[in-house]
């Protein structure tokens, strides 16, 4: 009964998350680092990729609160780490934008908790081909013919990247009029057209 007992014990302790744990904040990044490269590769990560300083780390303070601190804030992380997410902001070099967040995101023993999203990397510059995005000039001319209606100030098409289609667009557009809000005087109203193109499509 006693051996039984201690079995039972020492299997209910493994089962118990592992706290206490405490990394350099180095380390942290140049795992991420690492792990982004292996899925974008070396080429893509230095050209499009910046770090993002507002990258964290969660642990839990003596009272037992769940709290966080930035990263680069100090050389290690407390003890009791919970988990980290190293951010990421994302450019395409044709544009210097759009600018997306990216971001590797790790539990309190440093393994992934979900698969890296590399959605928003144009399916051109992982196969190291030729941009096929829309220029601008062409998307340019394609809202002139679709917002017709006289404006207040110049068109000009804008690259944005759609999280929910996952997929990139040209905004575009068409301001009518507008006019000074009577209640906030910062703010104004007014009437806009908004064409969202497909920048590989149209």
């Amino acid at each position: 009964m006693i051996k039984n007992a201690c079995f039972i014990f020492v299997t209910s302790m493994a089962c118990l998350p592992v706290y206490g744990q405490q990394y350099k904040t180095a380390d942290i990044i140049k795992k991420a680092d690492s792990l982004m490269i292996a899925v974008v590769g070396d080429s893509i990560f230095h050209k499009c990729y910046k770090y993002d300083p507002q990258s964290y780390y969660e642990y839990i303070t003596s009272s037992g609160k769940i709290n966080y601190k930035e990263l680069i804030s100090a050389k290690q992380t407390k003890r009791d780490f919970l988990k980290a997410g190293v951010r990421y902001t994302f450019c395409l070099d044709e544009y210097n934008k759009p600018c997306t967040n990216a971001s590797v995101n790790f539990d309190n023993m440093l393994n992934l908790i979900s698969p890296i999203d590399i959605a928003y990397v144009p399916e051109y510059l992982l196969n190291s081909k030729d941009c096929d995005i829309l220029s601008r000039l062409k998307a340019l001319d394609i809202g002139l013919r679709l917002l017709n209606k006289p404006g207040i100030r110049a068109i000009m098409p804008d690259l944005e990247y759609d999280y929910q289609y996952k997929t990139y667009v040209w905004k575009i557009s068409n301001v009518r009029y507008e006019y000074q809000n009577w209640y906030f005087k910062d703010k104004t109203n007014g009437l806009a057209e908004v064409l969202i193109l497909n920048a590989y499509t149209g």
